[in-house]
């Protein structure tokens, strides 16, 4: 063939001038990163203890930034990086857009070959940086230690099924291996180059999806367009936050129908049987899906407790005016509405609010609640007000009278140097045993010696855990 070849859906586009405009991206997204990049380098420190980083990258994972894009579709469809429901139906996307994918070309050595190699490498780097569940250890991490220690402590008759996806992931994590010293070589956390791919890849797919679908129903054609370039922006920019993409669920669900029907004329048969497949598969995991959520069944969780999730008696009785807004906090929180009084009462005085959900019971809350939920400004105030007597100082200066404490603050840090930890640490030491601090309320119980020996339980929060750890504590500055 003569000349550059053209794509069919823009004629007067040549393969020359797609690939002309894949450079100038490429160049302006490589100018524009590695500046970025530059700038962080020079505030490491501030970086690793960074409030942001807490917050927002325990959606997007810690992995290699290079690699941290590929997997996060399969993070997020098996909520690797957080814990909880958030996504049930993403095992449908993970087995069909593959499947599909394969039979669409697999008349085409090339592409199927390209295709194969694709769905394998991000297999290897999802799961090396994924983890493996266990009814017995719960969330087990996929690293060389975590695995080997799970296989001696659980014998293989007890969780067969975890057992062997252990030794899937111990050969993925082999595999692993040379791509993570390949991202450490290039880049490491410090990327440069992920951008660039990025827009590059977008570009090129969107043009072969605008010829795949030239002539083809101008309503498939919209909202697969709307999709994509939504997968985009989301993949691209929202950091791995869930619910940012919570549309491309559904979306995702006819998309695959839509694939599912353009399937060639040649492969009637694949495709009767993979359209009735894929509805009979969705109907019954949805199902299942949705009974789990309902019943409020959870690993680990107190054989008194299961089953009750879909039913909560302090909100029946509530709503039916059984008992009133006093009671039902008390219920749930445990003694806390004599604290809110207080607090309402002083309106002139503000809150320093580490994590918790009391905003809304707080008058005036936008004006008077200091909200510090991963301690960024209790450090910065920490560091120059050392001594506990200093920082008290500085909190009466400012008229800052309370202190609402979230007692599993640190339970979200998936920071690798457990920045966040170290933190509410820092916290803990301010609190514990200062006589400048009053507790007026929290929900923990903890068991303390008495004159004789003998052991008193109450709510406070310093003793030994016995009953219950507890989510807050309310302390008033005097």
């Amino acid at each position: 063939m003569s000349g550059a070849r053209k794509i069919s859906v823009f004629k007067n586009i040549s393969l020359i001038k797609i690939a002309k405009i894949l450079v100038i991206f490429c160049l302006v997204s490589f100018v524009s990163e590695s500046y970025v990049t530059a700038q962080s380098n020079e505030n490491v420190n501030l970086i690793q203890g960074d409030s942001k980083r807490e917050e927002i990258q325990r959606y997007f994972g810690y992995e290699l930034l290079l690699y941290r894009y590929l997997s996060l579709p399969y993070d997020v469809s098996i909520n690797v990086n957080q814990q909880g429901d958030f996504v049930d139906v993403g095992l449908i996307f993970i087995i069909f857009f593959p499947l599909i994918l394969l039979i669409n070309v697999s008349r085409k050595k090339l592409w199927t070959l390209l295709a194969i190699f694709y769905f394998t490498f991000t297999w290897i780097i999802s799961t090396a940086n994924s983890f493996v569940f266990s009814v017995s250890s719960y969330h087990v991490k996929s690293n060389g230690v975590a695995l080997n220690n799970y296989l001696n402590k659980v014998k293989f008759v007890d969780e067969p099924l975890s057992h062997l996806v252990v030794y899937l992931y111990k050969a993925s994590l082999f595999i692993y291996q040379p791509f993570e010293k390949i991202g450490n070589a290039i880049s490491g956390d410090s990327d440069y180059v992920t951008y660039p791919i990025i827009f590059s890849l977008f570009i090129l797919i969107s043009f072969l999806l605008l010829n795949y679908f030239k002539g083809k129903d101008s309503t498939k054609k919209y909202l697969l367009v709307f999709f994509w370039i939504y997968s985009f922006f989301w993949l691209s920019f929202s950091g791995g936050i869930i619910w940012y993409g919570n549309i491309l669920l559904i979306l995702g669900l006819f998309s695959l129908l839509i694939f599912i029907n353009n399937i060639s004329e040649r492969k009637r048969s694949s495709r009767f049987w993979l359209e009735k497949g894929f509805v009979v598969f969705c109907v019954t995991y949805i199902l299942i899906a949705s009974v789990s959520r309902i019943s409020g069944i959870k690993p680990f969780q107190q054989a008194e407790n299961l089953g009750k999730g879909i039913y909560n008696p302090i909100f029946f009785e509530y709503g039916t005016g059984k008992i009133d807004k006093k009671e039902s906090l008390n219920k749930i929180y445990g003694d806390v509405s004599g604290a809110f009084d207080q607090i309402n009462s002083d309106k002139k005085s503000l809150i320093w609010r580490v994590g918790t959900t009391f905003n809304y019971f707080i008058k005036n809350n936008n004006s008077r609640v200091i909200l510090d939920n991963q301690l960024g400004l209790f450090m910065n105030v920490r560091k120059r007000y050392q001594e506990n007597s200093e920082l008290i100082g500085f909190f009466k200066a400012n008229k800052i009278k309370y202190l609402l404490i979230d007692l599993n603050t640190a339970t979200i840090d998936n920071t690798p140097n457990k920045t966040l930890t170290n933190k509410y640490r820092q916290l803990l030491i301010f609190v514990i045993n200062n006589p400048n601090l009053k507790l007026l309320a929290t929900d923990r119980v903890v068991g303390n010696k008495d004159e004789t020996g003998k052991m008193k339980y109450t709510r406070d929060f310093y003793g030994e855990v016995v009953h219950q750890f507890g989510r807050y504590a309310i302390y008033e500055i005097i």
